[in-house]
C-alpha cells in the first residue's frame, strides 16, 4: 500500500497495517480495546491510537477516503481521558461508513450522525464484522488524487469537488513533495 505509506508520511501519522486484504481502519482510544477488536474484525487492515495521533488527523481521513484507501471506519474507546469532541469533528466529513463504540457511554453526544454508536461492545463488533472485506489485490491499486484547497490559484478542480476538503493542502505532485525524501520507509 505504497500510497497510504505515502498519505501517512505527508500528514504525519502513523498506522499499523495488519497485511489484510481489507480496507477498514479501526481508531482506538487506549491500546487494549483497539487491539481487542483487531483481533475481532479481520474486514480492518488499519488502526490508529488516537492517543498517539500527533499529526492532522481530519484531512488525512478526507485523503484516505477520497482516495479509496479505506472504506470503512470503526472507532473504539471509553474516551474516559482522551476528549472525544476532537476526534469526532475530524470523522464528521468522512464519506464512508462509520461505526462507533462509546465504552460506556462516555462521550456519545459527539458522535451524532455516523452509521452506527453504541455503548454495547457486542452489537459494534457484530456491525463492524457485517462489513465486507475489499476483493483481493484490491487494497492500494488507488493514485492519490490531488486535493486543492479553496482559496488556493489552482482552480481546476471544481467548486462542487471541494465540500469535503476545504481546509486541505495543495497535494498536487505529492511525489515531488520535498517531505517524501525526510522520512524512512515503515519497516515492520
Amino acid at each position: 500500500m505504497g500510497d497510504l505509506s505515502l498519505a501517512c508520511r505527508l500528514f504525519g501519522i502513523r498506522v499499523i497495517d495488519y497485511e489484510r486484504p481489507a480496507k477498514g481502519l479501526l481508531i482506538g482510544s487506549g491500546a487494549g480495546i483497539m487491539l481487542a477488536v483487531m483481533d475481532a474484525c479481520p474486514n480492518l487492515r488499519l488502526c490508529l491510537d488516537v492517543d498517539e495521533c500527533a499529526g492532522d488527523l481530519a484531512c488525512w481521513l478526507r485523503c484516505l477516503a477520497r482516495n479509496g484507501l479505506i472504506d470503512l471506519l470503526a472507532i473504539a474507546g471509553w474516551f474516559s481521558i482522551t476528549d472525544p469532541a476532537v476526534l469526532a469533528g475530524a470523522v464528521r466529513a468522512v464519506p464512508v461508513p462509520t461505526l462507533i463504540y462509546v465504552g460506556g457511554g462516555i462521550g456519545a453526544e459527539h458522535f451524532i450522525g455516523g452509521d452506527l454508536c453504541t455503548d454495547n461492545l457486542d452489537i459494534f463488533l457484530a456491525e463492524v464484522q457485517k462489513k465486507r472485506a475489499a476483493p483481493e489485490g484490491a487494497a492500494g491499486t488507488s493514485k492519490l488524487m490531488p486535493v486543492v484547497q479553496r482559496n488556493s490559484p489552482h482552480r481546476e478542480v471544481p467548486e462542487t469537488e471541494l465540500a469535503f476538503h476545504r481546509n486541505e493542502i495543495d497535494a498536487a505532485g505529492v511525489a515531488q513533495h520535498p517531505a517524501v525524501g525526510a522520512f524512512e520507509p515503515s519497516r515492520r
